[in-house]
């Protein structure tokens, strides 16, 4: 078999299949960025927002395979944009990478929700080009484990990476920085499956969930730790905020679920509460305090607990 053509740098950019977007304040680095990557073969598209909304616009109208993001922006911080990306599961997975002039803006980021790398100035831009093209891929292969389709919730995988990314962005942010976490389980599990089953169960999950977000914050983050259970990042949101939250939400969703064919379960919540960095520093250690605040309201029949 005859090798294939190489393709010069105008052939590559015409026959581009991967779409980069830039978001960047300083137009030389953008310039620079531009040329070298279409160069590469890549679609390069340059935004220089003003608020978040617009980031998000230029997300609906070029669907980017990844999204390069500097910290400070003109008005506002990238984090903004990466937690309004989150937010929205049309780009739940695509891959953020992080630039800034502040090597020490983001410590302790940890792969592979997508905003798995930070990228200090100068940058070596081959580096910078690899570790686009890995994120790429990486994402790709992301996408298709980690959700729970049938549950439409993320996998505990994805979850626990989230939380570490988001303690990270919390502990960058020194004082001001905070997060909580919650674990929610339904008590009456078993009486549920006895009456529906499992697909019954599967179809109530589905609607606690739709009917939990809008109670949430929009930045809120749901994800499944096992069958019974469902955790929820707050990030940016302290204890007391969260205690609230959580508490009016268990009470909206508690009470009487009835299904289309006339089959009426029970519905009864409790959640525990934990929070960075009141109760732990670090992921584990903040599964562990929401899960023993869990015990508690379980044993007690409260429906939220804080962790001591």
């Amino acid at each position: 078999m005859a090798d294939e053509p190489k393709l010069g740098p105008v052939a590559r950019r015409l026959a581009a299949t991967r779409r980069v977007l830039c978001v960047e304040d300083e137009p030389d680095i953008a310039a620079f960025l531009r040329a070298y990557f279409r160069a590469a073969g890549y679609d390069f598209v340059h935004l220089d927002p003003t608020d978040p909304a617009e980031v998000m616009r230029s997300l609906d109208e070029g669907e980017p395979d990844l999204v390069l993001l500097d910290v400070r922006l003109r008005g506002f911080s990238g984090v903004e944009a990466y937690r309004r990306m989150r937010a929205d599961e049309r780009w739940a997975f695509t891959p953020v990478i992080m630039v800034s002039a502040h090597s020490t803006s983001l410590p302790g980021l940890r792969t592979p929700t997508g905003l798995d790398a930070f990228v200090p100035k100068p940058f070596n831009t081959n580096v910078l080009a690899d570790l686009v093209l890995e994120r790429i891929e990486r994402a790709q292969e992301l996408e298709g484990r980690g959700r729970d389709v049938r549950r439409e919730l993320l996998t505990q995988e994805y979850l626990e990476a989230r939380l570490a990314d988001e303690i990270g962005l919390a502990r960058a942010a020194g004082t001001d920085g905070k997060l909580s976490l919650a674990i929610v389980r339904l008590r009456s599990l078993d009486e549920v499956l006895h009456e529906v089953g499992g697909e019954g169960f599967d179809h109530l999950l589905r609607t606690l969930v739709e009917r939990a977000r809008p109670l949430l914050p929009d930045t809120a983050v749901l994800g499944s730790t096992r069958r019974d259970e469902v955790a929820v990042v707050l990030p940016g949101v302290g204890p007391r905020s969260a205690y609230t939250t959580l508490r009016d939400m268990v009470a909206e969703l508690t009470g009487e679920f009835r299904f289309a064919g006339g089959a009426v379960v029970p519905v009864d919540l409790a959640a525990g509460l934990a929070s960075y960095p009141t109760n732990a520093g670090d992921p584990d250690g903040l599964f562990m305090a929401a899960d023993a605040a869990l015990s508690d309201a379980v044993d007690d029949g409260s429906a939220v607990q804080l962790a001591l």
